[in-house]
């Protein structure tokens, strides 16, 4: 897999269905070859600043109510990032369906181990019917708790922690 790319998850908005969809395996961890080459490979967890690869869970309030998310990010040195963001039920409702979009965006540096970043949606990985991908913003002060903006007048953000 190519270091340079990243991936993150967002949060989608819309009318929620009750027709049933597939689940979404979230995406797994990066390897990242290190010194290729001696032909070593390591997981690197920082690169300037910013992981590499991490996975944060949580969730989000749209249209549907409340619902899981799952988003993972990838990012170069340089701050650009992809995401994948994972959606879907949660206990309390569990009509919500599951779903998955990418992200490309910019990351950019915060004192004390956090980073900001705003994403733009670029494709579906798994859309239910009456959903729409649409633009966040994310922000951690701590590279451990994660909140975010979904830029969509019928959301109110989500909240993450990292997981990996």
């Amino acid at each position: 897999m190519n270091a340079m790319r990243g991936v993150a998850v967002v949060v989608l908005a819309g009318c929620w269905s009750t027709r049933e969809v597939a689940p979404v395996t979230p995406a797994t961890t990066t390897l990242i070859v290190d010194g290729a080459q001696s032909g070593r490979s390591t997981r690197s967890p920082r690169r300037d600043g910013f992981p590499v690869a991490s996975v944060w869970q949580g969730t989000y309030v749209c249209t549907q109510g409340l619902s899981s998310v799952t988003l993972t990010i990838e990012t170069d040195r340089m701050g650009n990032a992809t995401a994948r963001y994972d959606f879907g039920p949660v206990p309390s409702n569990v009509a919500v369906p599951t779903g998955a979009y990418e992200l490309t965006g910019l990351l950019r540096r915060q004192q004390g181990g956090g980073f900001t970043g705003e994403f733009e949606a670029s494709a579906w990985i798994v859309q239910p019917a009456n959903y729409f991908m649409v633009p966040i913003s994310i922000e951690t002060g701590d590279g451990k708790t994660m909140t975010g903006t979904i830029h969509h007048p019928s959301c109110s953000g989500f909240q993450t922690t990292r997981i990996e």
